[in-house]
């Protein structure tokens, strides 16, 4: 599967038979992070983000509320071994309201 042009590894979603979609995740090669995030930025302006760092795994996360949407980029590193994951969902607070 392609989102645009960039291969997708895996997608996970949740469906609600009353809602519809809940919920979107995308899972990208680590090579193709740098362009999802730069098209992120030049669309969503800047995110907000955040590192966490454990004994054995790491993860940088960004996140954007669009007012419509909450966009979760996660970079993982656990064990060697590193992800991209790209989620959606609908927002529950619009940034305006605040």
């Amino acid at each position: 599967m392609f989102l645009d042009q960039l291969p997708v590894s895996r997608v996970t979603f949740e469906l609600s038979q009353t809602k519809g979609l809940q919920w979107l995740a995308y899972e990208f090669a680590i090579d193709d992070m740098t362009e999802v995030l730069a098209g992120l930025r030049a669309r969503h302006g800047s995110p907000l983000s955040t590192s966490i760092e454990e004994a054995d795994s790491s993860d940088q996360i960004w996140v954007w509320n669009t007012g419509e949407d909450l966009i979760t980029a996660v970079k993982r590193k656990a064990n060697e071994e590193q992800k991209f994951l790209l989620s959606y969902r609908p927002s529950r607070l619009r940034p305006q309201t605040l």
